[in-house]
């Protein structure tokens, strides 16, 4: 019996997000949970993601939630809110089921429980399915076109604008842009320079090219001379401003040097098409830039005898401030791992680096205390083993044991003697004994796999480790030490495997708040 309900809503673009669609849900949710008699447990609410994954971070939170039942009760606007894929709808309302708990739509008002409720889900899904994979073929065709004709897509790049002063929408807006209010100089469907950005933008060549400056050196002077960014990359948006216009970062500025756009082309899934806009930079000062990025490469000083590889790029990330953590090698005989917020002109309170070495050890005791089920451990010993003479061999077992099976079942029923019965079982039980000692050694034995992964950590590669790592797990949050782990969804049921010490450093696989919310 349903009597508290977890409520959720999702709307999957920026202008879903900005129009009342996350409201309507809610408000038809509870009115339907208030009709009900139902006690609202919390309310889950996804804005601008898609339904086609799993990447949500309050869906991830509510699944968290749902698996130590929270609430006996998951109330949705629409199916469709939940996923438009089918096999991960399914899935997910199999793990609700397990759980106790029931899944209710106010729109779909139908027991999902039953076989008849079962089959509409599957068909409502397909259909769900269906009309996102239209969709995103009809966007591919959508995108193609209007590169074709010349036209940009997504956002506009740094030094463009589309020209209608009057009613600019530039989120920098007001007091930035010195045309800010004056008649239009376009009807808004094709781009020209800004008046003020496409000076930055040349700025930042030249500084490449005179003065052989970094990304980071580049990034730090355009906000220092008060340019602004709109591109997603810009982690930390400026204090001053609101709507999306931030600080330049380090990721922001190789992108632009790198960017064809400022010659006067488009890109389209590696195709390279003549645009509509004015170039605002010239061939050879492109050409330029490119040539001092590699004779910087080239540079002995940044060159290594042999590629270092850090295990825990791509996991790691700063418990105060949840930027990534990125592997460094100021000298040849030291690596570290260093916070990448200063780069994203992120806030942290904790500075510096921390010894690669000290951090990896950590890494592998901490994962050592993870004990795989019995079932794991078997396969995995099968597995290590799997050639073509251990095939044959299990072939022939289970040929035996089948027919083990039927002499049975004809002993049972009367159709047997028991003296012949006796001696087929005799001669079986002789051919499953063979087998047996045919069987190759086992290349990681059952007694080195109870040693948990700190067996298989201690003796991989660091190429291996990264790939072990990275499979595992979504996240390792550290501090001064590593302070908790989060699990990928298929690894969850290592939770009921770690040893008890270990345990608070564990949790479910919830993604990390962004830095610019209280999430």
């Amino acid at each position: 019996m349903v009597t508290q309900v977890a409520l959720y809503a999702r709307v999957s673009s920026e202008q879903q997000v900005e129009g009342f669609s996350i409201e309507a849900q809610m408000r038809a949710m509870r009115e339907f949970a208030r009709s009900q008699q139902w006690t609202i447990f919390r309310e889950y609410v996804d804005e601008g993601y898609s339904a086609s994954t799993d990447q949500r971070p309050q869906f991830q939170v509510l699944m968290r939630d749902a698996s130590v039942r929270l609430f006996d009760g998951l109330l949705i606007h629409k199916l469709d809110r939940l996923y438009r894929n089918v096999s991960q709808l399914l899935d997910t309302v199999e793990v609700l089921e397990k759980n106790g708990i029931t899944l209710i739509s106010v729109l779909e008002r139908v027991d999902f429980s039953t076989p008849s409720g079962k089959m509409l889900l599957t068909n409502i899904g397909m259909i769900s399915e269906f009309y996102l994979n239209n969709l995103r073929e009809e966007t591919i065709k959508g995108k193609y076109q209007r590169a074709l004709c010349g036209l940009w897509n997504g956002d506009i790049p740094f030094g463009y604008c589309k020209g209608v002063c009057s009613r600019c929408d530039d989120p920098k807006g007001k007091g930035y842009c010195p045309d800010y209010g004056q008649p239009d100089k376009t009807d808004g469907r094709r781009l020209i320079a800004h008046p003020k950005d496409s000076v930055g933008l040349r700025l930042s060549f030249e500084w490449r090219v005179a003065a052989s400056h970094s990304d980071y050196d580049v990034a730090m002077m355009l906000n220092q001379q008060g340019y602004r960014s709109r591109c997603k990359l810009t982690r930390k948006p400026d204090p001053e401003r609101s709507g999306g216009a931030g600080l330049f970062v380090k990721d922001t500025v190789r992108s632009m040097l790198h960017n064809p756009f400022y010659l006067g082309f488009v890109t389209y899934r590696g195709q390279l098409l003549q645009g509509t806009h004015p170039p605002l930079i010239t061939r050879e000062l492109f050409d330029q830039s490119l040539e001092v990025r590699k004779r910087w490469l080239r540079n002995p000083a940044q060159r290594r005898a042999e590629p270092r590889v850090f295990p825990l790029t791509g996991v790691l990330r700063c418990s105060h401030c949840r930027c990534a953590m990125r592997g460094i090698t100021p000298h040849l005989d030291n690596r570290y791992y260093r916070d990448t917020g200063r780069e994203h002109s992120v806030d942290c309170s904790r500075r510096g680096v921390l010894r690669a070495d000290t951090l990896e050890e950590r890494m592998i005791e901490m994962a050592g205390s993870i004990g795989l089920p019995h079932e794991w451990k078997m396969r995995i010993s099968q597995l290590a083993t799997a050639t073509p003479e251990r095939n044959r061999i299990d072939e022939q077992r289970r040929l035996l044991i089948s027919q083990q099976e039927r002499m049975q079942k004809l002993f049972m029923n009367g159709d047997l003697a028991e003296e012949e019965y006796d001696r087929r079982r005799l001669k079986i039980q002789e051919q499953l004994e063979q087998l047996a000692a045919q069987e190759p050694t086992p290349a990681i034995p059952y007694e080195e796999v109870s040693r948990s992964l700190r067996y298989f950590l201690e003796q991989a590669t660091p190429e291996e480790s990264k790939r072990v790592y990275r499979t595992l797990f979504r996240t390792v949050y550290v501090g001064e030490d590593i302070e908790r782990l989060e699990l990928r969804k298929p690894f969850l049921p290592l939770l009921e495997h770690i040893r008890r010490k270990a345990q608070p450093f564990f949790s479910p696989a919830v993604p990390a708040p962004s830095v610019s919310t209280n999430a």
